[in-house]
């Protein structure tokens, strides 16, 4: 049985950090697309996007290690854009032999009361393919970040994380970001709803930027 963007409505609510009785919403899936009607037509769209630098320049591909080193890693949802998880990221690359690269990406969860302290475990990642054209698609399979990076709601999330993006040198060095997708299995089953994202900012001499939660760098805020 496939998994609806929401199973019911308290579960969208939930994943919100809010609450509301059950008698209000006799029609789930119609009620989450009004919700997101009302989303879009609030603030333009989804507030996300998937290019490379947040601008329309072309993408210069990126050489390997010409991109190395530590970034802020923010993951936000749509539900609750301006709320980022923050991870500190450490980003390697390779020559792949095909023209492209892969990369090695490790990335700690920082505390959701400051953005800087290290919680949870390092989550690592190896061999995430980038096109020649710097683009990529990276399946992280199922990730757990823990409550104390949640600035949410407070609790574990499980879910499978899929990003996709484009990796730029140039004028677009630097700054990344995308398009989160998945399937949320804790606390509650749900799909990451559309128009949630992800960020990378390049720390600026081994110092990490505040949390940005699109493509047009507006600041996470807790």
């Amino acid at each position: 049985m496939p998994i609806r963007r929401f199973s019911f409505c308290a579960a969208l609510i939930a994943a919100a950090g809010l609450t509301l009785s059950l008698t209000g919403c006799p029609d789930p899936e119609g009620a989450f697309e009004d919700f997101a009607t009302r989303y879009d037509d609030i603030h333009g769209g989804t507030g996300t996007g998937t290019g490379g630098g947040g601008g329309g320049d072309a993408c210069t591909p990126a050489a390997e290690g010409e991109l190395d080193g530590e970034y802020m890693f923010s993951i936000s949802a749509r539900l609750s854009p301006k709320k980022a998880f923050a991870l500190d990221a450490t980003f390697v690359t390779h020559d792949d032999g095909a023209g492209g690269l892969t990369a090695d990406l490790d990335l700690q969860p920082l505390s959701k009361d400051d953005q800087t302290t290290d919680v949870g475990t390092v989550l690592s990642f190896t061999a995430l393919p980038i096109g020649a054209d710097g683009s990529f698609t990276w399946d992280f399979g199922m990730v757990t970040l823990p409550g104390a990076a949640n600035p949410i709601t407070g609790s574990d999330v499980v879910t499978t994380l899929v990003l996709t993006g484009q990796l730029c040198a140039g004028d677009r060095a630097g700054f990344v970001c995308g398009e989160a997708t998945g399937t949320i299995t804790e606390p509650l089953m749900a799909e990451l709803a559309p128009g949630s994202g992800f960020t990378m900012q390049a720390a600026d001499g081994g110092t990490l930027p505040p949390p940005v939660i699109n493509c047009a760098m507006d600041p996470a805020v807790y």
